[in-house]
């Protein structure tokens, strides 16, 4: 096995399958049906309010993060082995601008929104959540 030192930039060979670690793997079997509480995978959703927060900056800085980090481009395979992608979909952040709704419609849009992306959320590793994105 080769070790990598984080002060030198990895070649070619970090676009190359490799293990799970211990950790990687819990989560990768937790995923499928085979647990009572299983067939969930890990996933996060944020909710950002700010009087100037602008998607597009926020949009080109998530990308920037991603292509300058592989494993934020990391995939798990069927065969349980992790892979850094070379390069992955242009990411958008998704805004919803509330600014000029009425409390109450700015909390029905809220309220909707959580409603589309449940905690329960499942996919396939290179996939996006079907009802939240």
């Amino acid at each position: 096995m080769k070790v990598r030192s984080s002060m030198t930039a990895p070649g070619q060979e970090r676009f190359e399958s490799f293990p799970l670690t211990e950790i990687q793997y819990a989560y990768w079997v937790g995923r499928g049906p085979n647990f009572v509480l299983g067939n969930v995978a890990p996933h996060a959703y944020f909710e950002l309010e700010g009087r100037r927060l602008d998607p597009e900056v926020l949009s080109r800085a998530w990308r920037r993060l991603v292509e300058r980090h592989d494993m934020l481009r990391a995939v798990v395979g069927p065969d349980g082995r992790q892979q850094v992608l070379r390069s992955v979909p242009r990411f958008e952040v998704r805004c919803t601008d509330v600014r000029s709704a009425s409390a109450k419609d700015r909390e029905r849009a809220l309220l909707d929104t959580r409603r589309r992306c449940p905690t329960g959320c499942t996919r396939p590793p290179t996939g996006r959540c079907s009802t939240c994105g």
